[in-house]
């Protein structure tokens, strides 16, 4: 096998993956969805640039509470620890991405659409001219400072920094004076899902990242432990239930 390219096989889809350089990923993606699919997905730390070519009403996006029908042929720019929620109104898609835990963007940390580029990108300074240079078709707003779901925000905010320590759900609900049921209402209220369910994600996302950016000997306990896992049994179902396959198939190998 080659070692630069690596590919997933499911039986709901098919990823190809390409290691441009260390911290640099090209993925194709061919996924299949039952009509009227909705899901919630929560980004690591990571950036991702996607390409893609989607008929009207084929997909919704739903970010910051502001739901946007996606159409045409598009670039969309998914900042680090985005939560996005998805409606997919067909059986196929297809799509391209880079993936890089590299600075794309010297401020922005917005969900961003923009007129699919002249260029395909070759390195992690095309893809910040992309994004700095590229004219915008849709930028979500930021959240406001004043509005109700402000509070879910600081708690995600903590989330993302502590996401892969031992931290229990109920000292996050103490630090902003709240109970632990009041949390999981605001939050959930807000993005679609728990702080459990929430924190979890994350923590596979990033795992699925550093498998793929680790190298040959690295160890896949070793990557569990590092994105918070302290269970390895726990860490593979969630991963599986996630993914549709095992951590292992995301290494690449010689």
């Amino acid at each position: 096998m080659d070692k630069t390219r690596l590919k997933i096989e499911t039986p709901s889809y098919q990823s190809q993956f390409e290691k441009i350089s260390a911290n640099l990923l090209f993925l194709k993606r061919t996924h299949h969805y039952p009509i009227g699919f909705e899901t919630v997905d929560t980004y690591g730390d990571f950036n991702i640039l996607a390409f893609a070519n989607l008929e009207n009403g084929s997909v919704d996006l739903k970010n910051n509470n502001e739901c946007l029908s996606l159409k045409g042929n598009i670039a969309l720019f998914i900042p680090k620890y985005s939560v996005i929620q998805w409606k997919i109104h067909t059986p196929l898609l297809q799509w391209n991405a880079f993936v890089t835990n590299q600075k794309l963007s010297q401020e922005d940390t917005t969900v961003t659409i923009f007129e699919n580029p002249t260029i395909m990108p070759k390195n992690i300074t095309d893809l910040q001219n992309i994004i700095k240079n590229t004219p915008q078709i849709h930028r979500y707003k930021e959240i406001s400072p004043f509005g109700s779901d402000l509070i879910a925000y600081k708690i995600k905010d903590h989330l993302d920094l502590k996401h892969n320590e031992n931290i229990e759900i109920k000292e996050i609900s103490e630090k902003f004076k709240l109970t632990l049921s009041q949390t999981s209402k605001i939050f959930t209220k807000t993005f679609g899902l728990t702080p459990v369910e929430y924190r979890s994600k994350v923590r596979i996302f990033n795992s699925m990242f550093n498998l793929l950016v680790s190298k040959d000997t690295t160890d896949v306990t070793e990557i569990a432990y590092e994105s918070g896992f302290s269970d390895l049994s726990r860490f593979n179902k969630q991963f599986k239930k996630i993914t549709n396959t095992t951590p292992s198939k995301f290494k690449f190998r010689k």
